[in-house]
Formats: C-alpha cells, sequence, structure tokens
C-alpha cells in the first residue's frame, strides 16, 4: 500500500540519479487495508454496489500512481 510514498529527487545529480524512490512496491491490496477501517467498510455496508465501484477506482489509481513513480526511476 502506498501511503505517503517516501521519494527524492535532486536535479543536481547525474541522468539516471535524479530521482530515488524510498518507499517499497504496495504489499498488499488497497482492499485488504481499507476493509480494516469502519469509516471504509460503512460505505460497502450501506451500498454494496457503490462500494466496490469506489474501491476499484480506488485500486486503479494507486497502481496508477506506482507506475508513474517508477518511471521516475529513470531521470
Amino acid at each position: 500500500m502506498v501511503i505517503g510514498t517516501l521519494f527524492r529527487f535532486d536535479p543536481s545529480k547525474p541522468q539516471g540519479k535524479k530521482f530515488r524512490l524510498d518507499s517499497k512496491a504496495p504489499s498488499i491490496p488497497l482492499k485488504d487495508f481499507m476493509y480494516n477501517e469502519t469509516r471504509f467498510t460503512r460505505v460497502a455496508k450501506e451500498n454494496a454496489e457503490l462500494g466496490a465501484q469506489l474501491l476499484e477506482q480506488a485500486q486503479e489509481e494507486v497502481n496508477s500512481k506506482w507506475e508513474r513513480l517508477e518511471l521516475y526511476r529513470d531521470m
């Protein structure tokens, strides 16, 4: 799970060394994290379809952001 991703960017470093990603890749699906929190399970209990849709959108966002961070490694 990516919460507060840690990275460093130093434009004075040579190509390929400017961006450093300190965080590790997400190790569990977002669902496993979110459904340990009452504030998220409440949405799913009240409207299962909406909860599933929002969870899918959130997981896609996490995946997209992580992929983008990995692309920066070549900077």
